[in-house]
């Protein structure tokens, strides 16, 4: 997740969506927290903010002690992960521009998904920069409909800082997967974190989901600590 799928504008929101896309998630069993897999993580800082980053990994990974350290393409199969990336300079604690491109290889003969593929994007695109700062978010993930369970994705936002207090964090986003069978599910989330001390802040979240017609709203509270 840390590698790929977060970012500085994404980070602030609590949906899963925004920690690894429902078309690579839901789909595989990617080393996805709390299940991990054994791999080769590669970075190469092709040129000043730009980055070329590819992850070669077992196919199958797992919760259990006997098989995370375990690398066996024959049974697990593989999956693959390349990410191009660009990030301006962070100078200041105001929105930065940042912008990514993935795709993503499978082979898990097990799973009868031999040779499939997802691809992935992120924009982040700062408005305005002054007293208080707005930047847009967008991103989606596409995987294909034959051979997956979701096989679309996409996220919409607006997140502001400064807004009411000196670094606090505001945002509002939609996100809309969509699944085999003509399903799909839509989720409003609105937030809004407020530091309370230096290294403390608050985040109260609401979500406003329906899935398939069906409608329910969810409140969530993040106490965040970093030092």
């Amino acid at each position: 997740n840390g590698d790929y799928f977060t970012s500085s504008y994404t980070s602030l929101f609590t949906g899963s969506s925004h920690g690894i896309y429902p078309t690579i998630a839901d789909n595989w069993s990617v080393g996805n927290y709390p299940t991990s897999s054994l791999g080769l993580h590669f970075d190469w800082k092709i040129a000043k903010g730009l980055t070329f980053k590819n992850s070669f990994c077992n196919g199958q990974a797992s919760t259990s002690w006997n098989k995370v350290f375990r690398f066996n393409p024959k049974h697990d199969g593989i999956i693959n992960v390349s990410e191009l990336s660009y990030k301006q300079d962070e100078k200041t604690n105001t929105l930065i521009g940042e912008y990514h491109v993935g795709f993503l290889y499978v082979d898990e003969e097990n799973d009868n998904k031999t040779n499939s593929y997802s691809v992935f994007g992120l924009i982040e695109q700062p408005f305005y920069k002054g007293s208080f700062n707005i930047g847009m978010l967008l991103q989606g993930g596409y995987s294909p409909k034959k051979d997956n369970d979701t096989y679309g994705y996409y996220g919409i936002g607006i997140v502001g800082g400064n807004i009411i207090k000196e670094d606090d964090e505001i945002g509002i986003i939609i996100n809309r997967a969509l699944y085999k069978g003509d399903e799909k599910e839509t989720d409003v989330e609105i937030t809004y974190n407020l530091p309370l001390l230096k290294h403390l802040s608050i985040q109260p979240a609401i979500h406003f989901i329906n899935t398939n017609d069906k409608n329910n709203t969810i409140g969530l509270l993040r106490f965040n600590f970093e030092f």
